[in-house]
């Protein structure tokens, strides 16, 4: 099975991001799909090459939620790590979504 750690990313005007890092050993990616709140599902963006550590990957992930958020003019209302930190602990996390000034509270099981 591929180790994987999944994320929920809440948007201000409603919409969902449902993202991921997964392990492909040696390497790690990261993507993001984007479920709107009138209903629309697409994949938002996908960490191409694979990087090589969770840290470079969520990374990325964060930078494209960043970006998704102001394509979609509206701000990241929470980040949730719904089946707890596999790779990435909530701390490093949040020192990560510091260098986006993302302000937004980094969740782990909704808490």
């Amino acid at each position: 099975m591929t180790p994987i750690q999944e994320f929920r990313i809440t948007f201000e005007n409603g919409d969902i991001g449902d993202a991921r890092i997964t392990d492909h050993r040696p390497q790690f990616s990261s993507e993001i799909a984007l479920h709107t709140a009138d209903g629309n599902i697409f994949p938002a963006a996908k960490s191409s090459p694979p990087v090589l550590t969770a840290q470079l990957a969520f990374d990325a992930l964060v930078s494209s939620a960043m970006d998704l958020a102001k394509s979609r003019r509206t701000e990241i209302a929470s980040l949730d790590n719904p089946n707890n930190c596999e790779f990435i602990d909530r701390e490093s996390q949040r020192q990560i979504a510091s260098k986006y000034d993302l302000t937004a509270p980094i969740l782990v099981n909704g808490a």
